[in-house]
């Protein structure tokens, strides 16, 4: 009878996904088998579904020995290789997924791939559309996983540089100054981690990577700061803070490179007819977003009376204002 009883406990119930296992649990009693090549303490191989069980009950050594996740003190403390148990679970529709050997496994988006947090390369756990090895398509996101967005949907004008901050009336200027972006794309975001700004080659050339997500939201607007402290840099709130980069206060440079194409740039010069922008910011008009945003034609000091908390005239992270 112990016999029969021992060989009806080891059943497979479970189907195999990308390396780790994956076992179907009901509401109530399962009889299961433990799905790791390896023997486990059961807190680490139960880590998937904790919250959701009450019970486990497993024969050993000719004698039953239980473990219930409230206790401190359980007869059961591993699930061994090869063995069966009793799991009583108290959710509906529960998936136990089990690695290799060692780390539980969590896949809550059922992508095949474990989440960073239980030893996994899925990047976003909440996301189907993100883990290795996938396709990357232009949506905003880093579906590869490999740390940046879109890479190979880039391309020109897929942001448009469109006001500037680099003379304040604020001291010293470098603290105050910053740049506003402008998504043109009517749905798709704009992830601009890993893009470089940079000016002009030179021996005095500076150069930025940016090191976090910084997503321009489809048809809206993103600041980056050289200070992103809102009470040290004049009261504008920031998406980034690229730190030690300085804007001349008569001509300079923005280009902003994504994968070795230039997505935009801005070659700003008072001698040759920019506007001079003391105090306030340049500003591109408007109507100018999906024009030669590299023209001096199509930009303007920011109007009187429209200002940010230290006095400069300027509309960072909103729609400029209309150029006379």
């Amino acid at each position: 009878m112990k016999k029969i009883i021992i060989l009806l406990i080891i059943i497979l119930v479970a189907s195999f996904v990308n390396a780790y296992s994956v076992t179907h649990l009901l509401y109530g009693w399962n009889l299961v088998h433990n799905p790791y090549p390896c023997d486990i303490p059961v807190e680490e191989a139960l880590n998937s579904i904790d919250g959701c069980f009450t019970y486990v009950f497993g024969f050993k050594d000719w004698t039953w020995k239980s473990y219930n996740p409230k206790k401190i003190n359980n007869s059961l403390d591993k699930l061994y290789y090869g063995h069966g148990y009793w799991i009583k679970v108290n959710c509906t529709d529960l998936k136990w997924i089990a690695d290799e050997c060692g780390t539980s496994c969590v896949d809550l988006d059922d992508d095949g791939y474990c989440s960073y947090d239980s030893g996994g390369s899925d990047c976003n756990d909440q996301d189907p559309y993100m883990y290795p090895s996938n396709q990357e398509v232009e949506d905003g996101k880093d579906n590869d996983c490999d740390g940046t967005s879109d890479e190979g949907w880039i391309g020109p004008n897929s942001v448009i540089i469109t006001e500037i901050l680099y003379d304040s009336s604020g001291t010293p200027d470098q603290q105050y100054e910053w740049f506003e972006v402008y998504n043109p794309h009517p749905f798709i975001p704009v992830n601009m981690r890993n893009w470089i700004i940079r000016d002009q080659p030179g021996s005095a050339q500076e150069m930025i990577v940016i090191n976090a997500d910084v997503i321009i939201p489809p048809q809206g607007f993103g600041v980056l700061c050289n200070n992103g402290g809102y009470q040290y840099n004049g009261g504008v709130n920031c998406d980034y803070e690229y730190g030690f980069s300085e804007l001349s206060n008569s001509a300079d440079e923005i280009i902003l490179e994504f994968y070795g194409t230039t997505v935009d740039e801005i070659w700003y010069d008072e001698a040759a007819g920019w506007p001079s922008a003391t105090s306030g910011s340049l500003n591109l008009d408007p109507g100018a977003n999906l024009l030669d945003n590299n023209n001096a034609s199509n930009w303007c000091n920011s109007p009187e009376g429209v200002e940010i908390p230290n006095g400069d005239e300027a509309t960072p992270g909103t729609m400029n204002v209309q150029c006379p």
